[in-house]
């Protein structure tokens, strides 16, 4: 079995019977139908990047919290920011890197070196710990290998979250949730039931969270000065690492000539200040932008609605 495969079927497994919102034995297909159409759709975002379309069946959620037990119904539910969870079997790689990292042996601690960089954004709570580790050799180590996962992967994606988080129209809410798998519908797999420990989150279709504007999961490209090179690339999202600077030039304010120094489009638009490194995330598609949902654009604006602006430091 191919690792994207083993991941699907570790994922989504077959729905066994249960009570509640799951379709009974005598359900007929039309009326399944029904049900789900009048079921919200949510996009969930797994750890490893990938994304899916699903309908939650179970009609509530119980979530256990300091003040007590919660029971939030799902059609109330916008948002929720799963606790960050690694398996037992990464958990034993971790600490075994960890321990050769602080080895005596600079052999050792180079091969432990090599394989912490392998697991990435896993090992990284880890090595947080031992920033102020006392041995200078470790601590230069560590650097190099938090270095490396902060230009590979955005703040948002390394956020370390020891709770659940679930958002409502109203309110905001730290908890547990009570059981680590959803039973959930999805277009292609049918109904299945979702290991929670492969999910990062989960977003009530449609709706755009402020924070993620102009901030992508996953790995990014170096700063490539403009996006003269990505003219071509419509309908697509290409993310970047870069650092603002107000020395460039820009023609646009939130929305952006494809010849625009990206790096001063992304200060000029507010998202970073001069000198701080983020992920910056491009959306290359003709048309209107959202305002600030991305620093620049590789389609040019219409004619005449474009004003040169510089930044001022």
């Amino acid at each position: 079995m191919k690792p994207s495969h083993l991941l699907l079927g570790l994922l989504l497994l077959p729905l066994a019977p249960f009570s509640g919102a799951a379709p009974g034995p005598t359900e007929t297909g039309e009326k399944k139908e029904e049900r789900l159409a009048k079921l919200p759709e949510f996009d969930i975002r797994c750890t490893n990047g990938a994304h899916l379309k699903v309908k939650v069946l179970a009609e509530k959620l119980t979530l256990r919290t300091p003040y007590g037990t919660l029971v939030v119904p799902v059609g109330e539910i916008q948002e929720i920011q799963f606790a960050t969870h690694v398996s037992p079997y990464v958990q034993k790689q971790v600490a075994e890197g960890i321990k050769g990292l602080t080895s005596e042996d600079p052999r050792k601690r180079d091969e432990a070196a090599e394989a912490l960089a392998a697991l990435k954004d896993k090992a990284y709570p880890a090595l947080l710990r031992l920033e102020e580790d006392k041995d200078a050799e470790v601590r230069r180590l560590v650097q190099r290998l938090l270095t490396s996962i902060r230009a590979e992967f955005s703040e948002k994606a390394l956020e370390v979250r020891p709770h659940d988080i679930v958002r409502t129209s109203d309110c905001r809410i730290s908890c547990d949730i009570q059981g680590r798998a959803l039973q959930v519908n999805t277009e292609i797999f049918g109904d299945s039931t979702l290991n929670l420990g492969f999910v990062r989150q989960l977003r009530l279709g449609g709706l755009v969270d402020e924070d993620d504007k102009g901030v992508a999961e996953g790995p990014a490209l170096p700063d490539p000065g403009s996006l003269t090179a990505y003219q071509g690339l419509i309908g697509k999202i290409v993310t970047f690492r870069v650092t603002g600077d107000a020395t460039g030039l820009v023609w646009g304010s939130d929305v952006y000539t494809q010849d625009s120094t990206l790096a001063t489009a992304a200060v000029h638009a507010g998202f970073v200040k001069v000198g701080e490194t983020k992920n910056v995330t491009v959306p290359s598609w003709p048309g209107r932008l959202p305002t600030r949902a991305a620093t620049a654009t590789a389609w040019p604006p219409p004619p005449g609605r474009i004003t040169p602006a510089r930044t001022s430091s």
